[in-house]
């Protein structure tokens, strides 16, 4: 069938017949006719083409290599990456432009190319964990929210900015470094540490350590748990500027390593074991328990036998003995030693039913004074006699009444003080230089002294000629029983 009998030529007829003609076509196209390449004006048989079923386009579509659309791809459908082991990529340009790729488990976001996957700024593994390179969140209500327990992975760090909580924060047994502060509570709101150590697992709850000079972590202070009084344990640290609000437990621990007392010289009152109203004091080993005596031999400024401690201007301090025969005087403020002007016992000798007694050895003073109060005790008068210095050579020479005559007796070897018998009294003062003086270097002797009724024995004066100082003296002869006293004074 000819093409010019079924298509208007170039120069239709009426319009009738164009309708007509077409018409004729469509009749002659129906009911399975066909037409062939002859039948067709300008068509060779090079312009066929085949005549493709539906698995075969969608065969040929997937053997290209690349697809370009230069238009919009819009499905219903999913977009499916079957190449198993390949990695399927969503490109949408070059450098700069985002790029979707998917590789095994891992879809991933890039930057760039997309060439590889160290352009990645976001992976979304099979197993549902996220890892990006950066995350910004804008917005003044935007909110990043976790469930389900999720954990959040910083591979090299992660950096977050001021935040606020809406719930608790797990650590998870791991460390929290370099915290700068830790601020608990406000005035309203007091907030807690709290370590959840079991009896059965007792050991230190809490550790605060700080670098050394060597640049290593020591710990300083640890609060052990598990008991019903936490325990805090210091190690190596200095404390400085504590005030105590109550009383402070030892323990029955020692407080060592003391320079010197808490306040200088301060004593604390110990009530109780070992002793009461004892003292105590700390030492480098802890604290000492001291009697009164040794509490004050501790704080008194005293060094020698004999010393006296009164108040100066400012402190407590000593005042160092005096020589012998030194009277304790006043001044405008404190006490001064001065030389004596009263007479001072030095020994009391106190013979009973005996012949002979003498003095400890004397000290050299200025004077002496022998008060004698005995009693002699023999049948028949016997007379007192004294001796100095032992001496019992002739150098002796005294005057004395026997009754109413004056007698002299020279170059004795005792004084003849007194005579007396069958318990009658013998009293009396006899004076007695005590230094040796004058050109001769005679000791002076002189007193009175009443003895047996009759005889009526009184010493006027005698002297010591061996120019000795007195060092000693003896009495002797008589039984006699009493009281002899011997004073000095200097001058």
């Amino acid at each position: 069938m000819a093409v010019g009998k079924y298509l208007p030529e170039a120069n239709p007829g009426p319009v009738e017949e164009v309708a007509v003609t077409i018409k004729n076509l469509l009749e002659g196209l129906g009911g399975g006719s066909q037409l062939s390449h002859d039948q067709l004006d300008d068509v060779s048989t090079s312009d066929h083409h085949a005549k493709y079923t539906d698995a075969e386009a969608i065969s040929a579509v997937e053997g290209e290599a690349t697809l370009d659309l230069t238009g919009d791809l819009s499905t219903p459908g999913s977009l499916i990456s079957t190449g198993g082991g390949q990695t399927g990529k969503f490109l949408t340009g070059q450098a700069g432009n985002t790029v979707f790729a998917f590789s095994g488990g891992n879809f991933d976001i890039r930057a760039g190319t997309g060439g590889s996957s160290s352009q990645n700024v976001m992976r979304v593994t099979s197993a549902g964990d996220i890892s990006m390179t950066n995350l910004t969140i804008s917005g003044t209500t935007t909110a990043l929210t976790f469930s389900n327990a999720a954990t959040i992975v910083a591979g090299s760090g992660l950096t977050i900015p001021a935040f606020t909580l809406g719930g608790t924060i797990d650590v998870n047994s791991q460390a929290l470094i370099n915290v700068l502060d830790l601020d608990l509570g406000t005035e309203s709101a007091f907030g807690t540490f709290s370590a959840t150590l079991t009896a059965a697992n007792a050991g230190t709850a809490w550790v605060i350590r700080s670098r050394s000079v060597n640049d290593i972590q020591r710990p300083r202070l640890g609060l052990s748990g598990g008991v019903d009084t936490a325990v805090w344990g210091w190690v190596s640290s200095t404390h400085t500027g504590i005030v105590l609000s109550g009383a402070l437990n030892a323990n029955s621990q020692a407080i060592t390593n003391h320079a010197q007392a808490i306040t200088d010289n301060a004593i604390l009152t110990v009530d109780g074991s070992p002793n009461d109203d004892e003292f105590a004091r700390f030492t480098a080993n802890g604290l000492e328990g001291l009697t009164v005596a040794e509490t004050l031999a501790a704080i008194s400024p005293l060094t020698t036998r004999g010393d006296i401690m009164f108040r100066n201007a400012t402190v407590s301090t000593r005042l160092a003995k005096g020589s012998s025969g030194d009277v304790l005087t006043m001044g405008a403020n404190d006490p001064a030693w001065a030389a004596g002007g009263a007479w001072t016992l030095y020994e009391t000798l106190s013979p009973s039913g005996v012949t002979t007694i003498s003095t400890s050895t004397l000290d050299v003073h200025d004077l002496w004074m022998v008060i004698i109060d005995l009693t002699i005790t023999d049948d028949t008068e016997k007379q007192l006699n004294l001796r100095l210095n032992g001496d019992t050579g002739n150098n002796y020479r005294y005057f004395y009444f026997n009754g109413q005559t004056p007698t002299l007796q020279s170059a004795a070897s005792w004084i003849d003080i007194g005579s007396g018998q069958d318990n009658e009294p013998l009293t009396g003062i006899v004076y007695i230089r005590g230094k040796s003086g004058g050109d001769d270097g005679k000791i002076v002797i002189f007193g009175s002294v009443y003895g047996l009724p009759g005889s009526f024995d009184f010493l006027l004066n005698a002297s010591y000629n061996a120019a000795a100082d007195v060092t000693s003296m003896t009495f002797f002869t008589p039984i006699m029983t009493g009281k002899i006293k011997v004073f000095y004074m200097d001058y």
